[in-house]
């Protein structure tokens, strides 16, 4: 059993947790990973979180193949400050009902080919989230996510490539907005001089598409869902250079390219948050690890 004791603002509360976790993680064929705890008693009564994996691995002719699977379900209250919010411009309390998770996962590895395959489902409910006012509100109907991650990465002589595909989708993007698609690709050269300096060329870029994407809110220190712009469609482009001998690294990076010639620039991380304009960035990067 596992006590947590808290204070928060003149209020005391008290959980009496209990849980267990057992785990292979070092076997030939089979691995696998479980943990279960519940709220017994206390102000959290009747929160649950479980949790369990499997993997393995084998080969396919003579390609080594991994997979894994995993899942979990988790019925928790909010936190209490999200309960009770009392700050400059906002306030409220609200005895939100518990949030519902259930989500399943597996994942395809082609360690010799450079490629996994990540699919991913999750079912929401009771989800709590920020409306366009700063307001914590909670969605009663249920939310589907699912997604698809595919990633690849590969090096042919001097010349390394990585490239990933993120595929989502949401029934609420109202609640949960998420862009449809990111993607990501770096292509970089990857090479010794004398056998010794290890240098690195090469560029990388980051999209997805247009979504109404939430903004940072300091007044409640929450990301607040808006439905007034769309963000996104624009491509964040970096060149990069460095040099590695020993434990030090130098690095140069001309950190968004893509808005000296990409009009008309939708440069944003979020919604009203713009990301820096074009500029050279220099650091040093050393390891003191023995």
């Amino acid at each position: 059993p596992d006590s947590v004791y808290q204070e928060r603002a003149g209020e005391h509360t008290m959980d009496l947790i209990i849980g267990g976790r057992i785990a292979r993680t070092a076997g030939q064929l089979l691995n696998f990973d479980a943990h279960l705890e519940s709220t017994l008693l206390g102000e959290n009564i009747g929160s649950v979180l479980a949790a369990g994996g499997l993997s393995t691995s084998f080969r396919l002719w003579s390609f080594p193949v991994g997979i894994q699977a995993w899942g979990s379900l988790e019925n928790r209250r909010p936190d209490y400050y999200i309960r009770h919010f009392h700050g400059t411009f906002h306030r409220w309390d609200v005895d939100f009902g518990y949030e519902r998770r259930l989500a399943f996962g597996g994942k395809l590895t082609l360690d010799q080919l450079g490629t996994s395959l990540c699919l991913e489902t999750a079912t929401l409910q009771n989800q709590i989230y920020w409306d366009p006012k700063a307001i914590a509100r909670q969605c009663a109907d249920p939310i589907q996510l699912l997604s698809a991650r595919l990633q690849h990465a590969h090096r042919w002589r001097v010349l390394a490539w990585r490239l990933q595909a993120l595929y989502q989708l949401s029934t609420r993007q109202d609640v949960m907005p998420l862009p449809t698609v990111s993607l990501y690709g770096s292509l970089y050269t990857d090479f010794y001089y004398a056998k010794v300096l290890r240098i690195m060329l090469g560029v990388d870029c980051r999209w997805h598409t247009l979504y109404y994407a939430p903004y940072y809110e300091p007044a409640v220190m929450q990301f607040v869902n808006q439905r007034e712009t769309t963000y996104g469609d624009f491509p964040l482009l970096n060149a990069f250079a460095s040099f590695q001998l020993k434990r030090t690294r130098f690095f140069v990076e001309y950190y968004n390219i893509g808005d000296l010639f990409i009009t008309p620039s939708q440069r944003f991380s979020a919604a009203h948050y713009p990301i820096n304009p074009p500029v050279i960035r220099l650091g040093i990067a050393m390891d003191l690890n023995k």
